[in-house]
């Protein structure tokens, strides 16, 4: 009978033990696997850290040594030019921008005056989305629809004052897109539009201008800021635009997530139809403020968003990765912030928000008006360090849009 309960008790000892050490053996388990993230989160900024640096120290150039690496012949018939450099050589420009304007007239001219003209009426609701892609018929086609073997694309950088931004931008972007692109036949040409006036800075208003520049069988166009870079591992999709895509989905300087759920800014790519559909973006900012914000009611109207969400469409995972290239104050000019500008800049974006679809029409690429003051193309060739870009356009451009009084 003693010997029964010592059994017993050795038993519920031996079982409590076991317990125990299950108990503790799930728990170092859980401790062990948080430690393993945190760990790999560590190594991950680490090496995040690590490529920012390296690609930092490794990419300070002047921009004259850099321009040096291009080729610029001054003869356009001299031997050794390819077909592609004669033919941007011997390109009437004027008529050439004139083409473009009638390509987005004829696009504008073609959306029903129904939708065209409709007043703004909630276009949070995912229903009136739908429908309103429906309605646009073909204009808000899928990009195999509109063109189906274009694999040219281009890429383009309002600018001013931004000297450093853009030697680095320069370098960077070169050698991050041989990299990501060499193994495919997409190609890329660089737009840098650099505002040549007095007049306070209009991103938007440069972002029209290079509209008028781009190929005619592009297809997706990006809208790049000067001063960010996707980190260099990071896969961003440049070369597609199904439904307009906001390329940043992790912002080094907004702790690895992007400003708020509805940002258009830094780098924005569209389908160059897409483009014209929304009559490009607003001339009438300037200053800094709210054009972002204003290129998303645009495509909200127009059902160029995620229907589901009524979000910008967004690259998922690392693959929308950016970082700033300097954020230092002697790499920067001062922020153009009057507060008559920005004041000015929110009445425009309410404007927008109450009359709609039909602001477009009366602001935007069609209606955009400038003096180019120079226009100078480099061509890569086979220098590896710019080898990412067909060809680069500097092109100076002074802004002749009336303001119109808010």
């Amino acid at each position: 009978s003693s010997t029964t309960s010592d059994n017993n008790s050795l038993y519920s000892v031996d079982s409590m033990v076991n317990s125990i050490m299950s108990r503790s053996f799930v728990l170092f388990l859980f401790v062990a696997l948080i430690i393993l993230c945190v760990a790999l989160n560590i190594i991950f900024n680490l090496k995040a850290v690590g490529v920012h640096s390296f690609y930092r120290e490794n990419y300070e150039m002047d921009l004259s040594s850099l321009l040096l690496l291009c080729e610029r012949p001054n003869d356009s018939r001299e031997p050794g030019m390819t077909p592609r450099q004669l033919e941007l050589s011997e390109r009437n420009w004027t008529a050439h921008r004139m083409e473009r304007q009638e390509y987005v007239h004829s696009i504008l001219d073609a959306i029903p005056e129904q939708v065209k003209n409709e007043p703004y009426r909630g276009r949070s609701d995912k229903d009136r989305c739908s429908t309103k892609r429906k309605q646009f018929g073909d204009k808000i086609s899928l990009v195999e629809e509109l063109s189906p073997n274009s694999t040219k694309h281009a890429i383009i950088v309002p600018f001013r004052d931004r000297a450093y931004h853009l030697e680095q931008f320069l370098k960077y972007m070169s050698s991050y897109l041989q990299h990501h692109y060499s193994h495919t036949n997409h190609t890329f040409s660089l737009y840098i539009l650099e505002q040549d006036d007095e007049k306070p800075f209009q991103r938007s208003f440069l972002m029209n201008a290079g509209l008028d520049f781009i190929e005619h069988d592009a297809a997706c166009v990006t809208m790049h800021d000067v001063d960010m870079v996707p980190i260099f591992y990071s896969a961003v999709p440049y070369h597609q635009c199904r439904l307009p895509t906001n390329l940043l989905s992790k912002f080094e300087s907004a702790d690895w997530k992007i400003f708020y759920e509805k940002y258009m800014g830094g780098a924005t790519t569209i389908h160059q139809q897409h483009w014209a559909v929304i009559n490009g973006i607003g001339n009438q900012f300037r200053g800094w403020g709210a054009e972002d914000d204003e290129l998303y009611l645009r495509l909200t109207y127009r059902a160029l968003v995620d229907c589901k969400s009524m979000k910008p469409v967004r690259p998922k995972g690392k693959d929308g990765s950016f970082m700033a290239i300097s954020e230092a104050k002697a790499h920067h000019h001062e922020r153009q912030k009057k507060g008559s500008d920005y004041n000015r800049n929110v009445k425009i974006m309410n404007r927008h928000q109450k009359f709609g679809v039909s602001n477009s029409m009366i602001d935007g690429w069609s209606l955009n008006k400038y003096n180019v003051t120079a226009h100078d193309i480099r061509y890569t060739g086979d220098d590896a360090k710019l080898k990412g870009f067909q060809e680069i356009h500097f092109i100076k451009v002074s802004n002749q849009v009336e303001m119109i009084d808010f």
